[in-house]
């Protein structure tokens, strides 16, 4: 597997914070707080990957901005694909 990159849109609403992603269909979560929002969308893409057989860590990238953040999705030691 090689490391990905997963964009996640923040969207403020009357009910709260929401979430949506233009690179992974179906990545809708929402949460009264940021902190609280971003903590659940690394751990809804840990469990993804996971359930797809990846074992990995999540993380959140620099330069994240109000609406938008950056999360880099790194496999574990031995499932990170080597350029040849």
């Amino acid at each position: 597997m090689k490391a990905r990159i997963i964009r996640v849109d923040i969207e403020e609403t009357p009910g709260g914070l929401f979430t949506r992603s233009p690179d992974l269909k179906g990545l809708v979560i929402g949460e009264p707080t940021r902190e609280v929002l971003l903590a659940r969308v690394a751990e809804a893409l840990k469990l993804l990957m996971e359930a797809s057989g990846e074992s990995v860590s999540v993380h959140e990238a620099e330069g994240a901005t109000s609406a938008r953040v950056t999360f880099v999705i790194v496999p574990a030691a031995g499932q990170l694909d080597r350029c040849a």
